[in-house]
Formats: C-alpha cells, sequence, structure tokens
C-alpha cells in the first residue's frame, strides 16, 4: 500500500516530534529511540527538531509492508 497524492498534501512538509508522535500515537521516548536507531530521520534548525512527510510517509509505508 502507497500514499496517494491526495494523502501526501494532507501532511505539512514538515513536522515537529509531538506532531509524529500524535500521529504514531507514541510516546515521546520511543519517537527518540527510532530516531536514535535510525528508523526515522530529522533535521535540527536552531533548536527545533523536525521531521519531513517524506520520512514519515516512508517509515509508515515500511510498516505496513511487514
Amino acid at each position: 500500500m502507497t500514499y496517494s497524492t491526495e494523502m501526501l498534501q494532507e501532511i505539512p512538509e514538515f513536522q515537529t516530534p509531538a506532531e509524529i508522535c500524535t500521529r504514531l500515537r507514541i510516546s515521546r521516548a520511543k519517537l527518540f529511540r527510532m530516531l536514535k536507531a535510525g528508523q526515522l530521520d530529522s533535521v535540527k534548525i536552531g533548536g527545533t527538531r523536525l521531521i519531513a512527510a517524506s520520512q514519515y510517509i516512508a517509515f509508515v509505508e515500511r510498516l505496513l509492508q511487514r
């Protein structure tokens, strides 16, 4: 299963860790373990960590393929 173009447009280009946690229904600690393990990639701009929509979508697609 892949995300359609319409679904991709509904997701902001960059999301905060809190937004990703809400979408995935996981804790902040779990998200940061996933980032450290390389399951998701993020960027840090100033003091703000952001996760690209493409990273989030690729992660979800990998989960759906299992």
